[in-house]
């Protein structure tokens, strides 16, 4: 065969080859015999070059034999979230059996979601993995992206794009929690926020969910983390401890009554979509305490636990009954309960526990023992580790390395907790927008984005090393040779030019706390000189100019931050974000610069001492 028609032969080849890569997934999610579509691969490849003769037929003879070898090895390797060894593919049925990685609910019927999801998305995000996990690792097969919305809610039509990219990096579901922007009716549509989502808005998410075959799980807080409702007259009643507006009193009918009915204006839509519901219940700091509860106690001989686990049991009946749905709760509140009331109140058939820990060092602050509390207690069991949000009420920009150990920590904990639970249904990737509803903003979802996928791969690939970091550039499309602990530029993802913006202020407000900290500043620019203008004119001719730059640039800055967000956010969180982390640094430059020029400007200064006025009075 000549130069020309090996090179020919080979192109071709090469193109026939990538029009398969995806047949090879679908083949695999639809239990088709690979053998059976190698079969057909050579008799295509045969027909293209018959005329070629026997050279060209021992060729590809050859390459076929390849592909039968590649064939081979894709279904019996890890295929996105598909592993052979993990049990058998039914067509038109997939049953996944007891593995490392988890197993499916039996009481579920065979097209359900839960067995299903995997089948659908296979094709999706199995491309980016390069080769499989260590065959000891846990890889949950549930991987749920939180939205809270609580904070900074992206405009509604730049959803899609949020969930093509989750999608992308290997998530198979959201957790979203809507907080006050659902657009609650009748009693509640007074307390929504100003920017609420509309009706409409909300079916466009979860349909566009749906269609990328994201599992959606709405979030509704039943207990705690009320203080949205909780803050206002007209539900000041219904609060545990009339001083804090956070938790509901559960023994208030009416508070209760009002709990199920978020419950049920949530699901009116989203009962069509995904099997599970969370209901929150964490941190609750207070109940039991109200007169109300206590004399409940005392009547009914009930400790503080039976008032919470009761009212657990309520709502969780109230979603399972009502709706069909398994109900999610965080850990924390039953973390420390007596086995013997767990088994009282059946919770191993109402709910699944979902552990939280966003630590870097989970060994330090989860220990094991608490995976055997819950294994004696309930089936099902959840992780959750934080993208974003988690780390500092405070944190507006990435902080990638935090999250990446916390992430490479829940590897360690998953594959070793896993085995002690009929299923480790999966992980939620939690990305607080705000510590609680009066908390002010962390980081926007786009600063979030590097944070999310490298540690949406870790999990998937079972580790972090150079290849997971390769493959989380080339996603993010930043420049090559980048390392996502570190800086990123150049990128390329929903809202990357916000994550440019913050990052860079990040870097500007470290420069101007450098210059404050300056012996020029620090001994020349003190208290005294402000309040009581007295210093060096030569110190302030040093200052000044510095001070008169770095103003400018955050003013240039805080534009363009502004500017990028309108895209994205609403304006009331765009201001509130540079109200908090903009606002203050040029507020402080200016009055710096206000007296630095004032002392410039004077001739003349008063003879020591003069008379210092403390606004604090330590006489005695």
């Amino acid at each position: 065969m000549t130069g020309k028609k090996c090179a020919f032969v080979q192109h071709k080849y090469s193109k026939l080859r990538q029009d398969y890569v995806l047949q090879d997934d679908n083949e695999v999610a639809t239990g088709r015999s690979v053998a059976d579509s190698n079969v057909r691969r050579y008799f295509t490849v045969m027909k293209v070059y018959r005329w070629r003769g026997k050279p060209a037929f021992a060729f590809i003879t050859v390459l076929t034999v390849i592909l039968l070898i590649i064939g081979y090895h894709t279904i019996t390797s890890r295929h996105g979230d598909t592993v052979i060894h993990e049990g058998v593919f039914q067509r038109g049925a997939a049953m996944r059996k007891r593995t490392v990685y988890g197993q499916v609910d039996e009481k579920s019927s065979p097209t359900s979601t839960s067995t299903d999801l995997t089948m659908k998305t296979t094709t999706t995000y199995s491309q980016n993995l390069k080769e499989p996990p260590p065959s000891n690792v846990f890889i949950p097969k549930r991987r749920i992206v939180h939205l809270d919305l609580k904070g900074a809610a992206p405009k509604p039509q730049h959803f899609r794009a949020f969930f093509e990219y989750f999608v992308r990096i290997g998530a198979t579901g959201i957790l979203i929690e809507w907080e006050d922007m659902f657009p609650y009716e009748g009693r509640l549509s007074d307390l929504r926020n100003g920017d609420a989502y509309s009706a409409d808005d909300v079916r466009m998410i979860l349909s566009t969910a749906d269609q990328l075959r994201l599992e959606v799980i709405p979030l509704v807080q039943t207990i705690g983390h009320l203080e949205w409702l909780l803050k206002t007259h007209k539900f000041y009643s219904f609060r545990e401890n009339p001083r804090n507006p956070q938790s509901v009193c559960v023994s208030n009918a009416e508070a209760v009554d009002l709990v199920l009915h978020l419950v049920d204006q949530v699901m009116a839509f989203h009962k069509d979509y995904g099997q599970f519901v969370h209901i929150g219940a964490d941190e609750v700091y207070q109940y039991g305490e109200c007169s109300r509860c206590v004399a409940r106690m005392n009547k009914e001989n009930l400790r503080r636990e039976d008032l919470l686990l009761r009212h657990i049991v309520n709502v969780s009946k109230h979603v399972k009954t009502k709706y069909g749905k398994n109900v999610l709760m965080w850990h924390d509140m039953i973390a420390n309960i007596d086995a013997s009331l767990a088994e009282k109140y059946d919770l191993k058939n109402l709910v699944e526990p979902v552990l939280w820990n966003y630590a870097e060092d989970l060994e330090a602050f989860l220990p094991m023992g608490i995976w055997e509390t819950f294994s004696a207690m309930v089936p099902y069991m959840w992780g959750s580790s934080a993208f974003k949000g988690a780390d500092s009420p405070t944190r507006y920009h990435s902080n990638v390395k935090h999250y990446l150990e916390n992430h490479i920590s829940w590897i360690k904990q998953m594959s070793t907790a896993s085995e002690k639970f009929r299923e480790f249904r999966g992980l939620i990737f939690t990305g607080w927008q705000r510590y609680d509803h009066f908390a002010v903003l962390c980081e926007f979802l786009p600063i979030g984005i590097p944070s999310l996928t490298v540690n949406m791969l870790t999990i998937r690939n079972g580790r972090f090393d150079a290849s997971v970091n390769d493959q989380a550039i080339s996603i993010m499309q930043c420049v090559t040779g980048s390392d996502v602990k570190g800086d990123l530029y150049g990128c390329r993802f929903p809202g990357s030019d916000i994550y440019h913006h913050v990052q860079l202020l990040h870097e500007k407000k470290g420069e101007i706390e450098k210059l404050l900290l300056q012996q020029s500043v620090q001994g020349w620019l003190s208290n005294i000189a402000i309040d009581y203008n007295m210093s060096s004119p030569w110190y302030m001719n040093l200052i000044v100019p510095d001070l008169m730059t770095y103003k400018n640039q955050m003013i240039e800055l805080s534009l363009n931050i502004r500017q990028a967000m309108l895209e994205m956010f609403y304006e009331n969180a765009v201001d509130e974000f540079l109200f908090t982390y903009v606002d203050p640094v040029i507020n402080h430059l200016q009055r710096l610069l206000d007296r630095a020029t004032a002392i410039q400007r004077r001739d003349e200064f008063p003879v020591r001492p003069f008379p210092i006025k403390r606004t604090i009075d330590t006489t005695r």
